[in-house]
């Protein structure tokens, strides 16, 4: 109609992302990676795949170059789905979660359980090689 509003659709885009995964600052080496994503507004949709990745580094599991900043709202930080390949749940563990921080343009996989978080995703209990064989999530900017 040619007038904006508050329900204008302000921004679209498709396109690739080049995610980094970390273990505290050591980057791991990544076989395959398909990463794709769409921005609608101010929602980001992220998709990835990451195979045959070489264990490497010490401490917390990252991943880095979302294609957007994850900004503040009033929804808090928001979870994503994770399906992966050698790493070892254990106890009261029963999945692992993305959590995008507000602020970054990164996401750290959580192991979650019956009663929520339990903790990070961290080098023991990864295999030598494994693989995130899904990552799917949105949000906001």
């Amino acid at each position: 109609s040619g007038t904006v509003s508050s329900s204008t659709l302000d921004a679209y885009e498709e396109g690739t992302w080049t995610p980094v995964v970390k273990f505290g600052t050591t980057v791991n080496n990544v076989g395959t990676i398909r990463a794709l994503y769409t921005r609608i507004g101010r929602v980001v949709y992220i998709q990835c795949t990451m195979t045959s990745i070489t264990l490497a580094g010490t401490g917390n599991l990252s991943i880095e170059g979302l294609p957007y900043t994850v900004g503040g709202n009033a929804f808090g930080d928001t979870q994503g789905n994770f399906r992966w390949g050698g790493i070892a749940l254990s106890g009261a563990a029963t999945h692992i979660s993305a959590y995008f921080a507000q602020g970054g343009s990164n996401f750290f996989p959580q192991i979650i359980g019956t009663s929520g978080y339990i903790n990070p995703v961290t080098n023991s209990g990864v295999s030598s090689n494994w693989n995130i064989y899904g990552i799917s999530g949105f949000y906001m900017i």
